[in-house]
């Protein structure tokens, strides 16, 4: 990038641009880099080697302070009725997706793309898929006949999701369906041509608010291996301890739900039929990547 093309794209003057990249250069964010072009060399600038590393921090915290920043402006609401504070003060959707997508690019997403890549599934459906950063990602490795559907309840989201998907050149293999996650039969059709489920920290909420749906979404994709990403509540280890026991008390005192154990979510899969289950931490505190099939060599 350079400062006229960050002046054209954001509409702020070219000399906003040039102090603001200078600050990032500065702060070791990004760093300049010589470019052939028509004219000879140019300047312009690049991500340095912490550039990730310091968005995925971001990410945790703009989750935290304005993803989440209702329940902090309205806490004494939130605590004495989280329902009727969630009605009078929602989250921005659209908000929740993209510093999700922020963590998950570096805590969460790698260990479940890397097992989507090596099942090499055609035909995949990502379950509160957001921005659909997973889908994008993998789609963009592999083949041009696999495909993705994306599922979220949130309209913001799922405009947010369908530029991204533009942007990346996929609108022809990723489609998007605005839908709850317990709503099986507005995707219906997609789940039962899929391969391969993904879900990511979106069924815990379905358990708790439409306990048969989210029954009905294991057994609809029994057929599929089924990827979940999900948190478990208060791990104790020394890495984990501290974001676990925030991100675990926000969701029981202020969104209404415990979060399930790991032998509890053992339980629900065993429950749908599913014999082949394994769990694995994941690079986010407290949370866990649960690899279930019907069988050992489904």
């Amino acid at each position: 990038m350079d400062a006229a093309s960050m002046a054209a794209a954001s509409g702020f003057s070219a000399v906003l641009m040039e102090r603001y990249l200078r600050a990032l250069t500065i702060a070791g964010l990004i760093e300049t880099a010589a470019v052939a072009d028509g004219a000879g060399m140019t300047s312009h600038y690049r991500r340095s080697a912490i550039f990730n590393d310091m968005v995925n921090g971001t990410g945790y915290l703009s989750w935290s302070l304005r993803a989440c920043g209702p329940l902090i402006d309205h806490a004494r609401e939130y605590a004495a009725d989280w329902e009727r504070a969630a009605n009078l003060y929602p989250r921005d959707g659209k908000l929740v997706a993209r510093t999700s997508r922020w963590i998950g690019e570096r805590s969460f997403y790698p260990q479940s793309e890397q097992a989507i890549l090596t099942l090499q599934p055609r035909r995949i459906i990502d379950l509160g898929a957001g921005s659909a950063g997973l889908l994008i990602r993998c789609l963009s490795q592999m083949a041009e006949d696999t495909t993705g559907t994306a599922i979220d309840i949130s309209p913001a989201a799922c405009e947010h999701a369908r530029e991204e998907i533009a942007l990346a050149g996929l609108s022809d293999r990723i489609s998007v369906i605005c839908a709850p996650v317990q709503d099986v039969d507005a995707y219906r059709a997609q789940i039962e041509a899929a391969d391969l489920v993904h879900a990511g920290f979106v069924l815990h909420d379905v358990l708790h608010e439409h306990p048969e749906g989210f029954h009905e979404v294991l057994r609809s994709a029994r057929h599929a291996t089924f990827l979940l990403v999900e948190a478990v509540p208060y791990v104790a280890s020394d890495r984990e301890k501290e974001f676990s026991a925030a991100f675990s008390f926000l969701h029981g005192a202020f969104m209404g739900l415990d979060l399930q154990t790991e032998a509890q979510w053992r339980d629900h899969f065993a429950s749908a039929g599913y014999e082949a289950i394994k769990i694995e931490p994941l690079g986010m505190p407290g949370a866990r990547l649960i690899v279930a099939r019907a069988t050992e060599q489904a």
